[in-house]
């Protein structure tokens, strides 16, 4: 049995509503060069829309290159890593929601805490995430995303 993946380069259809008053614009924020450990989520879906730079999906067996108004779409079970070389800014949704406490939960870990592999791998499980890479010599990357 294949796996589902939906790969759909797309632009800006229509410009978003005006804030409701009191709402205040986030600060643009730097394109991010990374490698995620690969992995998958158990129930939930992950859809990511690149607003700028690029990134490579390994998805499965399949490789796909998303630029700035790529989406790429992955179901539940399918194995996944995100490379990006030279930078990407891009939105992450999880359906359903939950898998995103694991980056909150990361982020209050120390740098000593992140560079424990078995650590970050307990604590991605408990968000619906479970890592496929093992690290040789039992320590993390050190970073949030890898």
């Amino acid at each position: 049995m294949g796996h589902f993946c939906v790969y759909i380069p797309i632009g800006i259809l229509s410009r978003a509503p005006r804030p409701h008053a009191g709402a205040r614009p986030l600060p643009r924020a730097s394109r991010f060069r990374f490698t995620s450990c690969a992995h998958y989520h158990i129930k939930a879906y992950e859809t990511f829309y690149v607003f700028d730079g690029s990134a490579d999906f390994q998805v499965g067996d399949e490789l796909f290159h998303a630029s700035k108004g790529s989406c790429v779409h992955i179901p539940p079970g399918v194995p996944h890593q995100v490379t990006s070389k030279d930078g990407v800014r891009m939105l992450m949704i999880y359906s359903p929601a939950g898998t995103e406490g694991m980056f909150a939960d990361m982020h209050a870990l120390s740098q000593d805490q992140l560079m424990n592999a078995e650590l970050t791998k307990q604590l991605a499980l408990k968000h619906d995430t479970v890592m496929i890479e093992q690290s040789k010599d039992g320590r993390g990357k050190g970073t949030i995303l890898g």
